[in-house]
């Protein structure tokens, strides 16, 4: 055969091949497998669906779980890899639930649907943590659930509100010493304590306050956000906070007056307790002492 013809053959079989080839695309991390890959396109008379974690919190890491009409899976969230996805393709077209389950310390802030190709609709239900995803032929859906993690961060200073505050940064349902301030008062004389409550969170959020009391009567403690009396709301547990997050933070007072009959050495506690509204097994606890000169 001739070396031209030979040639020619050679160089129309490689356009028959660059014609059919499809281009690989490369995927995310497959954090419920571990693996990456790369996905074809859309098979004939299919779908896909992809199933997106997205955080910015705090935690390093973080497992969660889903349900429902594409099995049981888990994404893994990593503080270096903060959208991972689950993704599943060839999916005959229909409807298709997926329900994430409850986690501890963490809400479901949005879920958030973007389709590729044809679009047969989605509803999305934050409060009962599902999507209804109705797939058609060749529709690539993202649905990404976006968490955030809820934590109160209350801290404490005595003497004035631009004092050192301890207890920031650390997490507690109980009173430690490292969130407890202490000092004294003579009689007759008023002391002041501050509470400090910021939003460890990344989204917004508002806090309800509550204070328990205990030790000797001869103390007259009150509360104070501002100019505002609040010492009924917060003894009752009712008194809530506006929503703060990022740097924002709000102030209480603890005002504490040793009474003349006051004894010596006896002295009044003030356990304040700091609990998330959207999560309220999310809580932060600092505790003030006012112990008589």
């Amino acid at each position: 055969m001739p070396r031209t013809r030979i040639l020619g053959l050679i160089a129309a079989a490689m356009l028959v091949v660059a014609a059919v080839a499809t281009p690989a695309i490369t995927l995310a991390k497959l954090p419920s497998v571990g693996t990456s890959g790369t996905k074809p396109t859309v098979a004939d008379g299919t779908g896909d669906i992809w199933i997106h974690l997205y955080t910015t919190s705090t935690p390093t890491t973080q497992a969660f779980t889903w349900s429902g009409d594409l099995g049981n899976f888990t994404i893994h969230y990593h503080a270096n890899d903060p959208s991972p996805a689950h993704i599943e393709t060839g999916l005959a077209v229909g409807s298709y639930t997926v329900t994430q389950a409850s986690t501890s310390a963490w809400t479901l802030y949005a879920i958030t649907c973007v389709p590729g190709g044809p679009d047969g609709g989605v509803t999305e239900d934050i409060p009962a943590r599902r999507v209804t995803i109705d797939l058609l032929a060749g529709e690539v859906q993202h649905c990404t659930f976006d968490m955030t993690w809820r934590q109160p961060d209350a801290s404490i200073a005595k003497g004035s509100a631009s004092g050192t505050y301890k207890g920031v940064g650390i997490y507690s349902k109980t009173a430690e010493s490292s969130e407890t301030q202490s000092s004294k008062v003579a009689t007759g004389s008023t002391i002041s304590f501050f509470v400090r409550i910021a939003n460890a969170s990344t989204k917004p959020d508002s806090f309800q306050i509550r204070a328990a009391v205990s030790g000797s009567n001869k103390f007259a403690m009150t509360f104070w956000s501002g100019t505002s009396n609040i010492t009924s709301a917060v003894l009752l547990g009712s008194y809530s906070t506006t929503s703060i997050y990022g740097s924002t933070t709000l102030t209480i007072e603890i005002r504490v007056k040793a009474a003349s009959s006051t004894p010596a050495h006896a002295s009044r506690d003030a356990t304040v307790t700091v609990t998330s509204t959207s999560r309220p097994a999310q809580k932060d606890v600092v505790r003030a002492t006012a112990t008589r000169s």
